[in-house]
């Protein structure tokens, strides 16, 4: 069995993340802390449902080279950018995703070239959001019918599947 998701799946209630959760209540966040938190979380259920998930954070890598790659039995390999928006909700209109120079570029890129999905993920305050890079979008603005929206980070798996 694999071990909950301290900041969704248990509800706050483990002693690991009970003070985490009170601070981040406090600023109005619900989800993750950082983008390094929700990282942590992702990985742990991928690696829980047998993907082989390498995280990318190196100086040495190229611009716009997204966080992690990740494959599985049941699909091909595919590259995900993260995102964490704590202070936006899954139900607005629409999200300015805040890419870095050269992000959007690579991912389109990649997946016009290799045939590959490219996504990017978001952890919002009460859901995600899982951004399949098809396209460029226009000033980083996404609006709800060009991605995937969920409130829970297991419901990732199941795009990241396909």
């Amino acid at each position: 069995m694999p071990r909950p998701n301290c900041l969704t799946d248990c509800k706050g209630k483990c002693t690991q993340c009970r003070t985490v959760l009170l601070g981040l209540k406090e600023l109005g966040y619900v989800m993750y802390k950082s983008e390094r938190h929700f990282s942590h979380a992702l990985v742990n259920i991928l690696r829980a449902n047998k993907f082989v998930v390498q995280r990318i954070e190196s100086p040495e890598t190229g611009t716009g080279i997204p966080d992690m790659w990740l494959s599985s039995i049941r699909c091909k390999d595919k590259w995900v950018e993260l995102k964490n928006m704590p202070m936006v909700s899954v139900y607005d209109n629409y999200w300015t995703i805040p890419w870095r120079k050269g992000q959007q570029a690579w991912a389109y890129q990649y997946r016009k070239v290799m045939n590959r999905h490219t996504y990017t993920v978001c952890a919002l305050k009460d859901g995600f959001i899982v951004i399949p890079m098809v396209k460029t979008y226009p000033k980083n603005v996404v609006r709800q019918s060009e991605c995937i929206r969920m409130t829970s980070i297991t419901d990732i798996i199941g795009v990241l599947s396909e």
